[in-house]
């Protein structure tokens, strides 16, 4: 069994050389590194270089920057393992994640084999599951759209026959949510899904990109359900998994970008317009209802005030961050009293 592992680089002097190490000084060695470099105007590609030149497995791919998965389209077409392993260049894997990996797929035989891994800080670290064990049901595909799987592409070992057999197309200038979009299609195709518990893919948190803030990336969300929705059409699933997609949409789309991030930009409005464009009734949804009855009265508000305008909505946001301002300085001024 050969495993080709695919790294996209762009602009990652800082942090390419320690990725690749975690890769070539793997306990399993029969593997492939391919490296797209995307058109990085840094000293990625010289770094690529003199690494290459102690390891024959490495093979550099340049071309023009179009976006990590336009990269990783590039390095699985041009893959001959078995399986593909995908790492973002600032991230790193632990020395023995492809050999536990393979034991695992030799035991069953598995398609995909989801790991979980670690958000990796300046002063910190936390593990986290790529499955909600709790939540999970028999059914990947509705547990992926209800928000249980975590969708991100570097957590998960995929057999390269189920790809082509499957004809899984990766979906085209996708920058945002794009693993949502292909997990969603490989889940669409029943794989046989096998499980490690242990913690191996180190996703790095750069303190440059740890500040919620909107982008103008953030606008591919849209095409990116627009994908989901025509693979489900394609399967004959919509009808089956409405409820689950616009479960997926409302978190995804209005819960995570236009309530989370804080602002009031123009993005954040033409994202709000798209959701809309769904229309999706989220009092007749049973997951949505769920998930509004668990918060509290002001994310409640939030909710039905966005959902019914995004201008009411942003008052309300207003006055509630008043009031909470008010309150906070009548309790620093009562505190001085005492």
């Amino acid at each position: 069994m050969k495993v080709s592992v695919i790294v996209a680089a762009y602009n990652i002097e800082d942090y390419i050389e320690r990725c690749i190490n975690s890769v070539i000084n793997q306990s399993f060695s029969d593997i492939e590194i391919i490296v797209v470099n995307d058109g990085s105007s840094d000293g990625t590609l010289e770094k690529l270089n003199i690494l290459k030149e102690f390891d024959s497995r490495i093979k550099i791919i340049n071309k023009e920057n179009e976006g990590v998965i336009e990269a990783r389209k590039t390095g699985l077409k041009l893959s001959q393992g078995d399986y593909v392993l995908f790492i973002d260049g600032d991230d790193w894997i632990d020395l023995n994640t492809i050999k536990l990996l393979k034991k695992i797929v030799l035991e069953g035989d598995y398609d995909i084999v989801c790991y979980n891994g670690k958000w990796v800080y300046d002063n910190y670290i936390k593990e986290f599951d790529v499955f909600n064990k709790k939540r999970l049901s028999d059914n990947l595909l509705k547990d992926l759209l209800l928000d249980y799987i975590l969708p991100g592409l570097p957590f998960k070992l995929i057999k390269k026959d189920f790809i082509i057999k499957n004809n899984i197309q990766f979906p085209n200038n996708i920058s945002y949510a794009e693993d949502l979009a292909i997990i969603a299609n490989c889940f669409i195709h029943n794989p046989k899904v096998g499980y490690c518990n242990s913690y191996l893919y180190n996703y790095f948190q750069r303190s440059d990109s740890l500040t919620k803030s909107i982008s103008i990336k953030m606008q591919d969300i849209n095409e990116a359900f627009n994908y989901i929705e025509d693979r489900l059409i394609e399967n004959s699933l919509l009808e089956k998994y409405i409820k689950e997609f616009q479960m997926a949409i409302f978190i995804h789309m209005f819960v995570r970008i236009v309530l989370d991030i804080p602002g009031n930009s123009e993005i954040q409005k033409n994202i709000y317009i798209k959701y809309k464009e769904k229309k999706i009734k989220i009092f007749k949804n049973r997951y949505i209802k769920d998930y509004i009855y668990k918060q509290n009265i002001s994310m409640k508000l939030r909710i039905i005030t966005y959902n019914y305008n995004y201008k009411l909505g942003n008052t309300y946001d207003i006055l509630r961050i008043k009031f909470k301002n008010v309150l906070s300085m009548q309790k620093y001024k009562y505190r001085e009293k005492i």
